[in-house]
């Protein structure tokens, strides 16, 4: 590795010491990033999914409802939206009226990204408050959106890896990763 280099000047109060860092030293910080974006992230997406209760009640209660009754139609619109959106946002850049139409465009598709994690969430922590504690008419609450929250967090750290035709490796978690 590299040594460290202390000034002329330098004064030091304590001892000196040199540490070799390990790759599971390097690991575990990894590890603490990783844990504490985590938390970071999910105590975002509960502020965000408690300001959908509050300014959306309507739309909150339709889709915690209602999303296991449409899922076909609703899976289908969120992968039109998922893979168009980005493409019309790109095309839209390379002409000088729709560039900015473009950048908007593509600033939406973000947020309505992070919107949809946000009521998936909610879908899933109402279904999930409802097997454990079934009651009928039950309207999504704060413990519905951190039931569900917490549910795809953790499901976000379970790695699924396959192999695909030819020499792609893809694994899937929370984010897709890489293909090699």
């Amino acid at each position: 590795g590299k040594d460290t280099t202390i000034g002329q000047g330098a004064t030091i109060d304590g001892a000196v010491r040199k540490e070799e860092v390990t790759a599971r030293g390097r690991a575990a910080g990894i590890a603490a990033f990783v844990g504490a974006f985590s938390l970071i992230s999910l105590a975002a997406s509960f502020i965000v999914g408690l300001l959908a209760l509050r300014f959306l009640p309507n739309k909150s209660r339709v889709v915690a409802a209602q999303w296991r009754e449409r899922f076909g139609r609703n899976l289908l619109w969120g992968i039109l939206v998922l893979l168009l959106m980005p493409v019309l946002g790109v095309v839209l850049l390379f002409t000088l009226v729709g560039a900015p139409l473009g950048i908007a465009v593509l600033l939406l598709y973000l947020i309505l990204l992070y919107l949809g994690y946000i009521m998936a969430a909610l879908a899933v922590g109402h279904w999930l408050h409802n097997r454990v504690a079934p009651q009928a008419g039950r309207a999504p609450n704060w413990a519905t959106v951190l039931l569900g929250l917490v549910v795809l967090t953790v499901l976000g750290f379970i790695p699924l890896r396959w192999r695909s035709r030819g020499p792609y490796r893809v694994s899937c978690g929370r984010r897709c990763a890489h293909a090699v």
